[in-house]
């Protein structure tokens, strides 16, 4: 007992004497709650202004221009990343297999005979001929140039900027940024199938391969590659010049409407799925399909309005009129019958 008092009284001795004049541990964690709560307001009042530029910069009419093109530039799109893949690995067939699950696993409830349709567009465009296949690429690729292109103008709009250059110019860099896209999204159907990232992987060693696999099968490679892509796509496809902080800002934020639209899905599970099913029949998940991919434009397009709006919003207010121009009861004009009755 004795030596537990005297071992008490050290542990105090060197606690006044290393912690004196300094803040005590109540202080740090008043201060650090205080810091947290200044960040989450941060980030709500710019989340908040983004989506006021949002809408003030009609966000929501782009969205839809973006969405049309996405619609008929479709399958020039999912043949040229099939072509892509099966260069890569050596398998056409399957990268189609891997294409047509990504598919599914990102659009929502797609009926069996949609994609089937697909697939078999797919089949008979698909061709095994090298020199075919190089010609294939650069026509389905110049086709595909719509969505790059209603894209940067979106962007445009959204920044505040104009193109600069001529048309020579926008349209290598809609090149140049469609080239960047396509690798960006086969290297998200790669790293979302295990078993064709274990094929590109086979060979590095085996504690290597086995981590980046378990990224993958748990969603956190797919998501740091997204937040990486969008980071850099959002700072150099407009002609305005954005910090890398802001432009992971606009990353974060895409993304993370991404994941808050697939959670929750079961909304539209519970709600509106009969009702759907019960008026367009089989074709309501071609809807489904449309309303998703708006979605995912209109938050691409608010994801650029958190990356450029970097400044709050400035809240213009007018100025009250002087205190002698408010009417009042006495300078009001009197009603006709009180006049009459005065006379």
């Amino acid at each position: 007992m004795f030596e537990l008092k005297n071992d008490l009284i050290l542990v105090d001795k060197w606690v006044m004497k290393n912690l004196a004049g300094k803040d005590s541990i109540l202080d740090l964690g008043d201060r650090y709650e205080n810091r947290g709560n200044r960040i989450l307001i941060h980030i709500a009042v710019r989340l908040i202004n983004s989506f006021f530029h949002f809408k003030k910069k009609k966000g929501d009419l782009v969205a839809g221009c973006a969405t049309f093109f996405v619609i008929i530039s479709f399958c020039p799109v999912m043949l040229l990343l099939i072509s892509l893949a099966g260069h890569l690995i050596g398998d056409v067939e399957l990268a189609k297999t891997s294409v047509m699950e990504a598919l599914k696993g990102n659009f929502p409830s797609i009926a069996p005979w949609i994609l089937q349709s697909i697939e078999k567009i797919i089949n008979a465009q698909l061709t095994t001929t090298a020199s075919a296949n190089i010609v294939n690429l650069f026509l389905l690729m110049y086709s595909s140039l719509g969505v790059i292109a209603s894209v940067v103008f979106g962007m445009d709009t959204i920044s505040d900027t104009e193109s600069r250059g001529g048309f020579v110019i926008e349209d290598i860099k809609a090149i140049g940024l469609g080239a960047f896209a396509y690798f960006f999204m086969l290297s998200l159907i790669i790293c979302s199938n295990p078993k064709i990232l274990g094929i590109v992987l086979s060979n590095h060693n085996m504690w290597g391969r086995n981590f980046i696999l378990a990224l993958s099968s748990n969603s956190i490679l797919p998501v740091l590659l997204s937040v990486a892509f969008f980071a850099v796509f959002y700072k150099i496809a407009p002609s305005r010049s954005i910090a890398l902080k802001d432009s992971l800002w606009g990353a974060g934020a895409f993304v993370g409407c991404f994941i808050f639209g697939k959670s929750f899905y079961w909304i539209y599970i519970r709600y509106a799925k009969d009702g759907l099913a019960t008026n367009f029949g089989d074709f309501y998940t071609m809807i489904v399909a449309a309303v998703w991919v708006y979605f995912l434009m209109s938050a691409f397009f608010y994801g650029a309005s958190v990356a450029y709006m970097n400044k709050p919003l400035k809240i213009v207010e007018e100025a009250a009129p002087p205190l002698a121009e408010i009417p009042t009861t006495e300078t009001l004009p009197r009603p006709v019958d009180e006049v009459d009755k005065a006379s």
